[in-house]
């Protein structure tokens, strides 16, 4: 399912984005790399040669998500997901009925040889955080903007040094995250009397305050590295491509000002589409701040290392 899902979007798009919405659709909240894209030249060359043939397969899947999770998050992508190495990717529960009709025997797309060579683990937020999305009134033509920024890799020789530090800061962004449900572990009650304390405040105001489990001095070190993570996405394109537009990234220094947010940044490729949000606080400051500047905040729950379920009643 999830290769037959992977050709189509790669098919309508032109191959281009890295298919990590489809991979949590399919298996749920996790961290997700891409394949590499010639890898969907044999699974073309696959349908093409069927395509003379009588045979059509049709077939009916019913697919839901499970219950949404206490913890929230949604779609989450910390980097320029379409031609970063890693992404972070959370999916939203959601109920459809999909009717599939293909001219190419199912079977045919379970040979080893179309097999994808994309790597995914699971992986959900923990320690209290929650995602909060904010729906920008504006727009942005993801393969036209992940095209500007491809063309750019190819002919820059700093892009390479950029998007190395933006995947490593992607990574330590990651661990720093990991660690909040590590503190919440070693002390719960402590954690989560501490975490109430925080929630009220800016977490800019936390530098130099210490605390036994350390609480402060790590919600400080994630936000000084997604910092880093938006400065690289900045200086993608020399200034020129608008992964973090100019609009957005004052919407985002607000957000971060505000009490208990962690970070923000735009989501998946960037652009005018939306932003969102992690924080350990209350959401009526957040969403008061972005109705303001006419954001409509969605709050958004977790499905936890699951994806599309198949119903075969």
């Amino acid at each position: 399912m999830h290769l037959i899902a992977q050709v189509c979007h790669a098919s309508a798009q032109n191959k281009i984005g890295s298919g990590f919405d489809v991979a949590s659709c399919i298996y749920g909240s996790g961290c997700y790399r891409r394949f590499k894209p010639d890898r969907l030249s044999a699974v073309a060359d696959m349908i093409e040669n069927h395509t003379s043939s009588p045979s059509v397969v049709d077939t009916s899947l019913s697919m839901s998500m499970p219950s949404p999770m206490p913890c929230s998050m949604s779609s989450m992508s910390s980097s320029l997901s379409s031609s970063l190495p890693m992404s972070v990717s959370m999916s939203v529960p959601v109920s459809v009925s999909v009717s599939v009709s293909v001219s190419v025997p199912v079977s045919s797309f379970l040979s080893p040889s179309l097999r994808l060579d994309f790597l995914f683990s699971p992986w959900s937020l923990l320690g209290g955080v929650r995602m909060v999305l904010g729906d920008v009134d504006g727009g942005s033509a993801t393969p036209a903007l992940v095209s500007s920024v491809l063309k750019w890799k190819q002919t820059h020789a700093e892009a390479e040094r950029i998007f190395k530090d933006l995947h490593a800061a992607n990574e330590a962004f990651q661990t720093g995250l990991d660690g909040l449900g590590e503190l919440s572990r070693i002390s719960s009650t402590d954690y989560t009397t501490l975490l109430k304390r925080y929630s009220t405040r800016a977490i800019a105001e936390l530098r130099g305050v210490e605390d036994a489990l350390g609480l402060a001095p790590l919600l400080i070190r994630i936000r000084d590295t997604f910092l880093r993570v938006r400065t690289y996405l900045c200086s993608i394109g020399g200034g020129e491509i608008p992964v973090e537009p100019a609009e957005q990234t004052s919407l985002l220094d607000l957000t971060m000002e505000v009490e208990g947010v962690i970070c923000a940044g735009v989501p998946g490729a960037g652009g005018y589409d939306a932003i969102f949000a992690l924080t350990i606080g209350s959401l009526e400051p957040l969403e008061q701040m972005w109705e303001s500047h006419n954001v409509c905040a969605l709050p958004l729950s977790e499905t936890v290392y699951r994806g599309i379920e198949i119903s075969r009643t």
